[in-house]
C-alpha cells in the first residue's frame, strides 16, 4: 500500500479523550489527515491542533451534519493532497483497529470493482449501559460481502467517490445509505469483509441519551423524504409503515375498543390482544438476533429497545414533517 495515496477524514463535535484515541490510532506514516470540527465548545479543536493535522472548523451558520462534515472534509483534503486515490472516513469516537488499513487497501486493490470496503465495528464498552448493548448487537449482526450501505466508518476509492457526487451535505442521518446507493448507480460494489475495523463508544449511558439519539433518526427519516424523494427511499418507507402500525394503528384500536364498550370485558380482550400483538414483534425482533449470534440476554434487550425505540422515532420524524 502506497501511503501518499492515502487520506483520513476524521469528524467530530466535543468527543474530547475519544478524539485523542481516534487520532493515535491512525497510521504514523500518513500525512494526509484533516479533522473537521462541528462546533465543539471542549478542547476537540485544541487537541486535533496538538497532532499537527489539519484542522477545518464548520461554518455555524448552517446547519451541522455528519455529512456535510465529511463532504467537506474530503474537499480540504483533496485541495491540500490532490494525488489522494484512497479515502478513510472515522468519527471521532471511533478508534481504527490495528491491520484495517493494510486490509481494506488490499481488498480495493484486488477487487477493482469495489468502490467502498468497510469492516466488523464493535461497541467499545457494551456492560456501560442497556443502550450501549443495544448498538453492540447492531454492530455485531451487520452482513459480510455485497451490501446496500457501509455505515460512516469506511475506506473509499477517490474515483467511486467523485463518481458518486459525494455526500449530500443538507441530510442529518441515512447519508452513508444515500451515498452508497449512488456509488452503485456509479457502477462501484459495496463490500463489508470479515477484518475487525474500529472500536465505537456510543457514550449512550442515560435513557434521555438514548430517547434523543431516536427522536433525532426520526428527524433525520423524514428529512431524507423530503430531500431525496419517496421513490428513492424503499428501506425508509418500510420503517415508517411499521411505526404508523405500532405507534398509531395498534393504540388506535385499543382506544377504539375502549369507546365502544366502555371498557367491560371486551376492552380488556382487545387490550389482551395488543399487548400479544407487541409480544410477537418482540419475539420475532429476539429470535433475529439469536439467528445473528446474540446470545438471549443481549437479544432480549435489542428487542426491548428496538420496539421502544419507534416511540422517539416516530415523535422525531413527526417534529421534522411539521417544519
Amino acid at each position: 500500500m502506497a501511503t501518499e495515496q492515502l487520506g483520513f477524514v476524521v469528524i467530530g463535535r466535543n468527543e474530547g479523550p475519544n478524539l485523542v484515541d481516534a487520532l493515535k490510532s491512525l497510521p504514523a506514516d500518513v500525512e494526509a489527515v484533516v479533522y473537521v470540527d462541528s462546533g465543539s465548545t471542549d478542547d476537540s479543536i485544541e487537541i486535533a491542533t496538538s497532532t499537527a493535522v489539519m484542522v477545518h472548523e464548520l461554518d455555524p451558520s448552517e446547519p451541522f451534519s455528519a455529512a456535510r462534515a465529511r463532504k467537506e472534509g474530503v474537499e480540504k483534503l483533496l485541495e491540500r493532497h490532490p494525488e489522494l486515490q484512497m479515502i478513510q472516513f472515522l468519527d471521532g469516537d471511533c478508534v481504527l483497529e490495528p491491520g484495517w488499513i493494510q486490509a481494506a487497501a488490499d481488498f480495493l486493490g484486488d477487487n477493482p470493482s469495489v468502490g467502498v470496503v468497510c469492516g466488523m465495528l464493535r461497541e467499545r464498552y457494551p456492560e456501560a449501559s442497556i443502550y450501549n448493548r443495544f448498538n453492540a448487537s447492531r454492530w455485531r449482526s451487520l452482513p459480510l460481502g455485497d451490501i446496500a450501505g457501509s455505515g460512516g466508518i469506511f475506506l473509499a476509492r477517490r474515483e467511486a467517490y467523485e463518481s458518486a457526487g459525494g455526500f449530500r451535505s443538507e441530510l442529518l442521518t441515512g447519508e452513508e445509505l444515500d451515498f452508497c446507493n449512488r456509488v452503485r448507480e456509479a457502477g462501484y460494489r459495496i463490500a463489508r469483509i470479515p477484518v475487525p475495523m474500529a472500536d465505537h463508544d456510543s457514550q449512550l449511558l442515560h435513557f434521555s441519551e438514548w430517547w434523543s439519539r431516536a427522536v433525532w433518526g426520526g428527524r433525520g427519516d423524514a428529512l431524507q423524504l423530503d430531500v431525496l424523494g419517496e421513490a428513492s427511499c424503499a428501506r425508509l418507507r418500510r420503517e415508517v409503515r411499521s411505526v404508523v402500525t405500532w405507534v398509531l394503528v395498534v393504540p388506535s384500536v385499543v382506544l377504539a375498543g375502549a369507546i365502544l364498550s366502555l371498557c367491560d370485558a371486551r376492552f380488556l380482550l382487545v387490550v389482551a390482544m395488543a399487548l400479544a400483538a407487541y409480544a410477537v414483534l418482540a419475539a420475532r425482533i429476539m429470535a433475529g438476533q439469536v439467528r445473528r449470534g446474540d446470545g438471549w440476554g443481549e437479544a432480549f434487550n435489542y428487542s426491548m429497545l428496538a420496539v421502544l425505540r419507534k416511540l422517539p422515532y416516530s415523535l422525531g420524524f413527526l417534529e421534522e414533517r411539521r417544519r
